[in-house]
C-alpha cells in the first residue's frame, strides 16, 4: 500500500477534501480493485478499542457513513486531548492558527516560521504583545475570506482592517502598532497562499507606522 497524503487538504477523485488529521493510503488490486483507505491520525490520539495511534475511517469522504465515523473519531480525539490537559488547537484556517504558524507555539509544539526567527528579540516581544490581542479578539476569524470585497458580517472581507483601525481611533499609536503588525501577518498569509493579496495595503498608505513599529518593508 502506498501513502497518498498526510494533510488536511486531500484530493479525492471527485472533490477536494479538507479534513484535519486525515490521510489516505492507496491499495492496489484485490477483490475490490484499486481504492483508497482513509485513516485518522493526531498527535497523542489512541484508538479507544485497539489503542493504536490511527483509526480507519470506512468509506469515502462525502458518504454519510464516512462523515459520521470521522466526526466520532475527531470528537474522541478532542475528549482525549482535554483529558490530557493539552491546550486547544486553533481552528483550521483561523487567524489564531495563522498567528501560531507565524510565531510558533511552544505549548502546541509548533515551530516558529523562518520570518519570525529572523526578527530581533525586542521586535518579537513587541509583535507578540499585538498578536496576543489579535488572537484574543479575532482568533476565530477565518483568514480565507479577508481578501474578498465584502463580507456577510462586520469583521469579514476587505473592510476588516479599516474597521479595526476605526475602532482604535481614540488610541492612534496603538492603532499604528496593530495595523503594522497585522500587515506583516497578512503578508505572511499571502506568501503561504492563504490570501490572494494583502487586504490592508491601502490602509497603510494613510499614515506612517508608529515609532517602534516595524518599517513597511520589514516582512521578509
Amino acid at each position: 500500500m502506498t501513502p497518498l497524503a498526510r494533510s488536511g487538504r486531500i484530493f479525492d477523485k471527485m472533490a477536494r477534501v479538507e479534513l484535519p488529521h486525515l490521510f489516505a493510503i492507496a491499495k492496489r488490486g484485490g477483490r475490490k480493485g484499486d481504492r483508497r483507505l482513509w485513516y485518522f491520525q493526531r498527535r497523542g490520539y489512541k484508538d479507544p478499542i485497539s489503542r493504536a495511534s490511527i483509526t480507519r475511517i470506512p468509506g469515502r469522504p462525502g458518504e454519510a457513513a464516512f462523515d459520521a465515523a470521522y466526526r466520532r473519531t475527531a470528537d474522541e480525539s478532542e475528549r482525549q486531548r482535554h483529558a490530557r490537559g493539552e491546550p486547544e488547537w486553533p481552528a483550521e484556517g483561523s487567524l489564531a492558527q495563522l498567528i501560531a504558524r507565524y510565531r510558533g507555539d511552544g505549548a502546541l509544539r509548533i515551530e516558529p516560521s523562518a520570518k519570525w526567527r529572523r526578527l530581533a528579540p525586542r521586535t518579537q516581544r513587541d509583535y507578540s504583545r499585538i498578536l496576543d490581542k489579535l488572537a484574543a479578539r479575532f482568533g476565530r476569524l477565518a483568514v480565507k475570506g479577508l481578501d474578498r470585497p465584502t463580507g456577510d458580517r462586520l469583521w469579514e472581507g476587505k473592510q476588516f482592517v479599516s474597521r479595526l483601525q476605526d475602532s482604535l481611533a481614540k488610541t492612534p499609536r496603538e492603532a499604528d502598532h496593530m495595523i503594522t503588525t497585522l500587515r506583516i501577518l497578512l503578508n505572511y498569509a499571502v506568501k503561504r497562499g492563504e490570501l490572494v493579496a494583502n487586504v490592508d495595503s491601502r490602509i497603510m498608505q494613510r499614515g506612517k507606522p508608529a515609532r517602534g513599529a516595524a518599517p513597511a518593508g520589514d516582512d521578509r
